[in-house]
């Protein structure tokens, strides 16, 4: 063994390799499916009932909340779940919306779908997202996203930042 063998086994003395020399793979670690993600209690939205299609909250005004539901107000984020599982769409939703309020966005977008493939024929995604979003302190309301995804889309109104 040269010099140059030597120097490059002990800068790798800790890689694990396989009888032919290439690296061995590690396992890839998943995120146990009831892990409570952001500090959101992950299964009480798991099995929600039909929830709400518009919700806003005490004093948002007529005027705004019909500016929202006719996409009068500028989207500025889209955040899309299709395809997530329901733990991990609650973690993106919380997440997204936390930077985007933080980033001064007023109005964005979340498409979960309208569920059609889901088992049982009914939506897992749009009754657990919308609840986690009446409960979020950075949204003001949400209405259903006629003009980019109907039912199967929010436009979601955001605090501004520091309220």
């Amino acid at each position: 063994m040269n010099q140059s063998d030597k120097t490059f086994r002990e800068l790798f003395a800790g890689d694990r390799r396989r009888a032919d020399g290439a690296a061995a793979r590690q396992p890839i670690r998943r995120t146990p499916a009831s892990a409570d993600y952001t500090g959101i209690e992950v299964e009480k939205y798991l099995n929600c009932a039909t929830t709400q299609e518009t919700y806003f909250r005490a004093g948002v005004n007529n005027r705004t909340r019909e500016k929202l539901k006719k996409k009068k107000f500028a989207v500025e984020g889209q955040c899309d779940l299709h395809g997530s599982r329901c733990e991990e769409a609650l973690h993106q939703v919380v997440q997204f919306v936390r930077q985007a309020q933080a980033d001064g966005k007023q109005c964005v977008l979340i498409v979960f779908g309208k569920g059609l493939s889901s088992k049982g024929g009914r939506p897992v995604l749009k009754p657990a997202v919308l609840s986690c979003l009446q409960d979020r302190h950075e949204v003001l309301g949400y209405a259903p996203a006629l003009y980019d995804g109907g039912s199967g889309a929010a436009y979601v109104l955001l605090r501004s930042p520091g309220q």
